[in-house]
């Protein structure tokens, strides 16, 4: 995959995700307007039966007709009302519409069955009315309200309106959100696609070093036939070398595809460090320097690692002191325990380890050496023994020391 296909999947995936925010902000967004709707039209069916329940109970105590009060209750809510008196329409004649009309829509009213409690739905004229009815406990008194719905329509529409602006608003942010969600479900795959290349990269760089070397001294062979085996020697440790730089690549490149095997089983810490000690004690005392190692007299635990990975991690530490914490007071090994967590240490007295270093010291093909003189170190070590303390569930870290040297730091639960 290379940076278009990167972007044109990211695009895919930001299209995947607008289109489906979208489509759940539209049924959210469908929902509460239906909901509103329903709302609006109980709410409208309730003020009517409680103004007609109001009217009725009015009429029957006062036995007369306030036309100027039911005039005001027709404008001021959309109502055409009538009255009846024994069966018969009464002289109030309304004020919302003129007779004409209003005595077409009393002629829809008598062919349609008119109750209290169900309303009826009458389109006239242009117009839509709900109609409810509702008598006297005698009988006598009849009262009959259409409610003209344009309020309601005009209610509903605003209640669009505001949806719709709020269906627009909310699919722009998330069009952006969208492409912030792609972004982060690419980033893994885009700092993938740079650890590939920074690897390629350096292994690269790494190789051509040794190839180099070979190159040059096979042609010192055929000229100078003397010093064929000093060149053969040389030829010989850079094949070692490039085999060493090799196999540390296969390794990185296992972790990377989640095919390392790791076997964690009970072990005591302290036994593993005194074999760690007895294995690197020749190489360290061969750089001129002593090995010391402190088991502390509290009792230890098992901790679960894989001896193998742990034994390397601990040998790598070492190996790193080696190269660049030379002192005359060498290496010391030590083991800790803090409540549950059990540490190794490895310390030397060297120059130490600045800041600007420390932040990368674990980054893969990172040296501490800036002139990369160092020729038995490619970078990689202290990067492989990060991912081999993770896989077994640990953690390896620089210690910040308030005077000259360094110490790493592995520390894992004790069970």
């Amino acid at each position: 995959m290379n940076a278009s296909d990167l972007k044109t999947l990211q695009r895919k995936i930001s299209l995947s995700y607008m289109l489906t925010s979208c489509t759940l902000l539209l049924i959210v967004l469908l929902t509460v307007g239906v909901l509103l709707y329903q709302n609006l039209i109980q709410n409208t069916k309730r003020t009517i039966r409680y103004d007609l329940s109001r009217y009725v109970e009015q009429l029957s105590a006062e036995h007369w007709i306030d036309h100027t009060f039911f005039g005001k209750e027709e404008v001021e809510n959309d109502y055409v009302i009538y009255i009846l008196d024994c069966n018969k329409q009464t002289l109030f004649q309304g004020s919302l519409l003129d007779p004409k009309e209003r005595a077409l829509l009393w002629s829809e009213i008598e062919e349609n069955e008119i109750t209290f409690s169900q309303s009826t739905s009458i389109n006239l004229l242009s117009r839509f009315f709900y109609v409810f009815r509702h008598e006297s406990e005698d009988g006598l008194i009849q009262c009959y309200i259409c409610k003209d719905l344009k309020t309601v329509r005009e209610t509903l529409i605003l209640y669009l309106l505001i949806l719709g602006i709020g269906f627009i608003i909310g699919c722009i942010l998330l069009y952006f959100a969208s492409l912030r969600m792609a972004m982060g479900s690419v980033k893994p795959i885009r700092e993938n696609m740079e650890n590939q290349i920074a690897f390629v990269h350096a292994a690269s760089h790494e190789l051509k070093s040794p190839l180099a070397v070979i190159r040059t001294n096979n042609s010192a062979c055929t000229a100078d036939a003397e010093n064929r085996d000093k060149y053969h020697k040389i030829i010989d440790d850079e094949c070692q070398r490039m085999a060493k730089l090799i196999s540390e690549l296969l390794f990185v490149a296992s972790g990377n595809q989640g095919s390392r095997y790791i076997k964690r089983i009970p072990e005591r810490p302290d036994t593993i460090l005194i074999r760690c000690y007895e294995d690197m004690l020749p190489l360290v005392s061969s750089a001129g320097m002593p090995l010391s190692i402190d088991l502390g007299e509290q009792e230890f635990g098992n901790i679960l690692v894989d001896k193998d990975r742990i034994l390397q991690v601990l040998q790598t530490l070492v190996g790193n002191a080696i190269a660049y914490g030379a002192s005359e007071k060498g290496i010391l090994l030590q083991l800790q325990k803090e409540k549950k967590q059990i540490s190794f240490i490895v310390r030397d007295y060297g120059k130490g380890i600045s800041p600007q270093q420390a932040d990368h010291i674990f980054d893969r093909f990172y040296r501490g050496s800036e002139d990369r003189s160092e020729k038995d170190h490619f970078g990689l070590g202290l990067s492989i023994a990060k991912q081999l303390t993770t896989d077994m569930g640990g953690r390896i870290y620089l210690q910040h020391l308030n005077e000259p040297g360094a110490a790493f730091v592995v520390t894992f639960r004790e069970i």
